[in-house]
């Protein structure tokens, strides 16, 4: 059975709660079921709010203990909970991830909308599964103590269409098993970071066919962390002497590292990844200092010398020169740009006297942020360290609030969407909207409060029944300002969504992008963690409705049914918008033969994307990893023409994250169909050796490297000037039908049937210059190396040729050129 949870919240109407001398206080039943309506006894439940709810408040099921975030209740033999609130809290949150469902989390804001607590609620939890597995290290020993933190979000009540982050963290015990129990059963692998102060940091995706679990299984499938490198060096004084508890820090991704420096000054950092890393050093009345270096098996130490300490004195006033209380330094840049754990050990708040001073600063200039709490913030200013005080006059809010009434009749409208804007200073993208910040009104006023300083700020209302109505801009400086909206009526933009048989798509997800917007589909699902646009789901029927607006939009939306892509300037949208089926792509993933497990394979496909220049953004990701057999699947798959193959990752500054290789095939998925494709499994192996040229002076990194093998594709050259010749239809069809214009479309034809059968290999390159390609299908091949890191070395217009055969194929060493 596809068994769901429901949980029930039953309230009392909010105008009653609220009205003057009503002191019964607010009571509140939580009923948790099963989609069959079968109560689900003894579940947890962590109540969030402010003040926490103490046991005398539970009126029906079992009060558990105050915790750090909330409290935790269970609800009682018939699935219940009842609390009684003295008064209503501004925020009021219920977290519910019993194991075996997905975890749920709802959440009711009664200072940003007060009537957003209703009468009745229903959450629905989707079933769930377990994950888990046992942590060795290489030699097979059982690692105990490391923190295992997958990466899930929280299923969301509608309307809540922002990303929440469980944040679990689980320890592994003595036999270095862990286990996860509410991975949500739509996703078929899940995403984990493992920590260990011993071992480097490993972030893994891992497939349910491989680790997952029953929910009473012991895990067992292993995981090998690797030790990483060891960062070892010394930290001096300025006359050379060790400094004794100096603090070194680094970091890798979200994983912190650090050590202390013993009587010698030395210190060592365990569990390093190899790549590029800041590491900082620190000490009391010492500067700060900081190295940038690429950590490997073979760095020298790193060593520091801290000079006594540079002063920074800050104070934060308002207009008539007084302190502001607990103004804020938020460093943002420092020997470019930072990744904020250089400063977590700086206090950023004035102090009692309402001065920030630091003595232990860098002597060259760092930017911060001087945040006026309650008012606006000045970005990006520049300090170094001095003996005069710095001196800020942050501008007091700006605050802008108003009225909004119908035009025509100048009756007030008491249901609309408060959505800010900065004006961006590039032009061409106009109006950065902030739908994450937006809110929705239930009284004819409004009332905004903008936090940064920018160009100009907006204020968009989008009321149902009236035309979407910007506010004029204001200025950084006004501070409290009144503006009114005078709403023009107009009908809604109004339409079902069904599949291509006809069926409802309920609870269709549905992003709205206009020129600056982003809105980013992975896996068929829109992203909304990475989604800066419009976001509403249709309801049970598969309706939606929005208000007009007068700029052009694009629609995206996606269920299980298929997608669709509207742009307004050239579709209409509505009365019914009949979704296009996805397509599915599976298959195996085999390297000389034999299936692999665990590899992460990304396909793309379709035309639903867009570039901005006057419309959103549009990028859509379709990744996974295989599975037991080496299987893989692809769900909700655009059709169209597309590629497919093994994922090959390439970090900024650190390059290839391991040496592999690629094999990219092209695929033509088609809507509503099944497309078994394989990847891998056939030709042979190539391997090869680079070298650089012999005059070449320093180490080349060959970890920014890129080796590309390409089946060729022969680009026809026009015979005539068709840009010219195409301006006159009419003369353009007769040269078609020439001797030459029939060559050059049966060239054109034989263009396209090459790139539909192209065959792209991809290597990045061990420390020794070696590469290896898999797979490779016998035949001639276009050759290319480039280098990331603007290494002005590489390879361009080579071919080689594969010969047939099932065994190695060396192309010897290749000497590098200087393009």
């Amino acid at each position: 059975m596809n068994a769901r949870v429901a949980v029930s919240m039953v309230a009392l109407l909010l105008t009653a709660l609220l009205a003057e001398g009503n002191d019964t206080g607010h009571p509140f039943e939580l009923t948790v079921v099963d989609t069959e309506g079968k109560p689900l006894p003894s579940v947890s439940i962590q109540i969030r709010s402010q003040p926490k709810v103490v046991a005398s408040q539970i009126t029906r099921g079992k009060f558990e203990q105050k915790s750090t975030y909330g409290s935790d209740v269970v609800t009682d033999t018939e699935g219940r909970l009842a609390i009684h609130l003295p008064k209503l809290p501004p925020i009021l949150s219920f977290r519910i991830d019993p194991p075996g469902y997905a975890p749920y989390w709802a959440e009711f804001d009664s200072q940003k909308n007060p009537d957003a607590f209703p009468t009745a609620f229903t959450a629905v939890l989707d079933t769930g599964w377990s994950v888990g597995g046992t942590l060795i290290d290489a030699e097979g020993r059982l690692i105990a103590g490391a923190e295992v933190s997958p990466n899930v979000y929280f299923k969301k009540r509608p309307g809540d269409t922002q990303r929440l982050y469980v944040g679990t963290r689980i320890k592994t015990d003595a036999q270095g098993h862990w286990r996860y129990d509410t991975v949500p059963a739509q996703l078929t692998e899940v995403r984990v970071s493992i920590n260990h102060p011993d071992f480097q940091s490993s972030r893994l995706n891992l497939n349910r066919e491989i680790y997952g679990i029953d929910i009473n299984e012991v895990p067992s499938k292993t995981l090998t962390l690797d030790r990483g490198v060891v960062v070892r060096g010394t930290v001096f004084d300025h006359s050379g002497e060790p400094i004794v508890g100096a603090l070194v820090r680094t970091k890798f991704t979200n994983d912190r590292r650090e050590a202390t420096t013993d009587a010698s000054g030395r210190y060592e950092i365990s569990g390093c990844e190899s790549r590029m890393a800041r590491i900082v050093a620190s000490a009391k009345g010492r500067t700060m200092e900081l190295e940038e270096v690429r950590v490997g098996p073979d760095m020298d130490p790193v060593d520091f010398v801290l000079k006594p300490g540079g002063h920074v004195r800050i104070r934060v006033v308002d207009a008539d020169g007084k302190g502001i209380p607990k103004a804020r330094v938020f460093f943002q840049r420092w020997r470019g740009s930072i990744e904020y754990f250089e400063f977590d050990h700086v206090d950023q708040y004035a102090d009692e006297n309402r001065v920030w001073q630091w003595d232990e600063a860098p002597l060259d200039p760092f930017e911060a942020d001087i945040c006026r709490p309650g008012g606006l913030q000045l970005s990006d200013q520049s300090i170094v360290a001095r003996e005069e005080e710095f001196v800020f006059r942050p501008p007091t809010a700006l605050i802008i609030s108003g009225k909004v009434a119908n035009a025509d009749t100048g009756e007030p409208i008491t249901n609309f969407r408060v959505v800010p804007g900065l004006r961006n200073s590039d032009a061409d993208i106009g109006i950065d909207w902030i739908p994450r910040d937006a809110y929705t009104a239930t009284q004819s006023d409004y009332r905004y409060q903008f936090h940064h300083t920018s160009v100009a700020h907006i204020i968009r209302i989008e009321a149902p029944g009236y035309l979407v109505t910007d506010s004029r801009d204001f200025a950084t400086d006004e501070g409290e300002v009144t503006f009114d909206f005078d709403l023009k009526p107009a009908s809604d933009i109004v339409a079902n969504i069904v599949s291509i048989d006809g069926k409802p798509a309920a609870r269709a997800k549905i992003a709205l992008g206009v020129a600056g917007s982003q809105i980013s589909v992975d896996n068929g699902d829109i992203d909304d963690s990475s989604t800066y646009a419009t976001r509403f789901d249709a309801d049970a029927t598969g309706e939606f409705r929005f208000p007009t607006r007068s700029e052009p939009f694009h629609l995206v939306i996606v269920h299980d049914f298929g997608f669709a892509h509207l742009k307004s300037a050239t579709n209409t949208i509505g009365p019914s918008i009949e979704l296009t089926p996805w397509a599915t792509v599976e298959g195996v993933f085999r390297v000389a033969g034999e299936p692999v497990e665990n590899i992460e394979i990304s396909l793309n496909s379709g035309d639903v994307h867009s570039s901005g220049n006057g419309s959103p953004r549009i990028f859509t990701t379709h990744e996974t990893t295989s599975g037991a057999g080496g299987r893989f699947r692809f769900q909700r798959v655009f059709p169209g023409t597309g590629s497919m193959g093994r994922n090959i990752t390439m970090m900024v500054d650190d390059g290839a994250t391991e040496v592999t290789s690629s094999k990219r095939i092209r695929i033509q998925p088609v809507a509503g169909e099944l497309q078994a494709v394989d990847l891998g499994g056939d030709g042979r192996a190539v391997t090869g050796k680079l070298l650089p040229p012999p005059d070449h002076q320093t180490k080349v990194l060959w970890n920014f490297a890129m080796v590309n093998a390409d089946t060729p594709v022969l680009v026809p050259v026009a015979p005539v000037d068709l840009v010219a010749l195409r301006k006159d239809a009419k003369a353009y069809r007769a040269w078609l039908n020439t001797d030459v214009g029939v060559a050059w479309t049966a060239s054109i034809q034989r263009y396209r049937d090459q790139q539909d059968r192209q065959i792209q290999y991809r290597a990045t390159v061990a420390r020794d210059g070696t590469f290896r390609f898999d797979d490779v299908i016998p035949g001639r091949y276009d050759f290319r190396v480039d280098f990331s890191n603007r290494e002005k070395l590489g390879i361009r217009n080579a071919e080689f040729d594969v010969p047939e055969g099932d065994d190695l194929y060396d192309l010897g060493e290749i000497p590098l050129a200087t393009p």
